[in-house]
């Protein structure tokens, strides 16, 4: 399996208004090639799923004088959640938070048919391995998806199809951020021992 990743990033550096530049979305498909098909027959490569993290550059904020929870809010409300989380946990200046930076895993998602193969674990190590540097955590909230993949405003994840998912997520190494609907994968644990030794 391969990840092809796009990232998108505004071209406006200056100015206490340009907040979409704080935050770097990378949006990741995940493609099985046409070796890892285990039949005989010929298959072209084949889009089994999606990954969509943002990095939280809390530096560049710093440096432009921008309040990041503040950026958050005016970008996207799952940004600002992190933001204010993070905030309300530490009891701290946000400028000690987030610095450095957070690595936000905002989604993924693997196609029902190739479930059950590790492909969103794979693809969450390799996105923490490339786009992590510089980060002091990398963080996630575990959303069930409907098993059919299809769009249901009437939908609602179990606290069961909730609980397998946080399971799922700790064999990455990311731990229940108690008293919210975080997990968080700490950087100062050496993250290719905690990826290799949990898959």
């Amino acid at each position: 399996m391969r990840i092809d990743f796009e990232s998108s990033i505004s071209l406006h550096r200056d100015g206490p208004g340009d907040y979409a530049s704080i935050f770097v979305a990378s949006d990741g498909k995940m493609i099985m090639e046409e070796s890892d098909h285990n039949d005989e027959e010929e298959h072209d490569d084949l889009e089994v799923g999606q990954i969509r993290i943002v990095l939280f550059d809390a530096d560049r904020a710093r440096e432009a004088g921008i309040d990041l929870v503040y950026a958050a809010d005016a970008v996207n409300g799952d940004y600002l959640a992190v933001a204010e989380e993070f905030h309300k946990i530490n009891g701290e200046e946000l400028d000690s938070i987030f610095s450095p930076n957070i690595l936000y895993v905002d989604h993924v998602h693997v196609d029902e048919k190739y479930r059950g193969r590790g492909l969103g674990l794979a693809a969450i190590r390799r996105a923490v391995d490339l786009f992590a540097i510089n980060c002091r955590y990398v963080v996630i909230i575990p959303k069930p998806q409907p098993i059919n993949g299809q769009d249901n405003p009437d939908w609602k994840p179990t606290k069961a199809s909730e609980a397998k998912l946080r399971r799922y997520y700790r064999r990455a190494g990311f731990k229940n951020l108690k008293g919210t609907i975080f997990m968080v994968l700490d950087m100062d644990v050496p993250v290719k021992d905690v990826l290799l030794s949990r898959s």
